[in-house]
């Protein structure tokens, strides 16, 4: 298996939407991030389940790269 120096390592850019049931924008947040995708997702419900009022006003996440 071929070793990756961190150097070599490179931030990717997400942005992370959270949308209302009426399909409006509720916030925005881009980031640049060395999380998967799966694990970006496990930290958005993360904060979804934490964070009554967001979890209840958002309809849907979408997550863009």
């Amino acid at each position: 298996m071929a070793k990756m120096r961190v150097a070599q390592l490179k931030p990717t850019e997400y942005t992370v939407r959270f949308i209302s049931h009426e399909g409006e924008v509720i916030k925005e947040v881009t980031e640049n991030s060395f999380l998967t995708l799966n694990q970006l997702t496990e930290q958005v419900a993360l904060i979804l389940e934490e964070n009554h009022d967001l979890r209840v006003q958002t309809g849907k996440v979408d997550f863009l790269k």
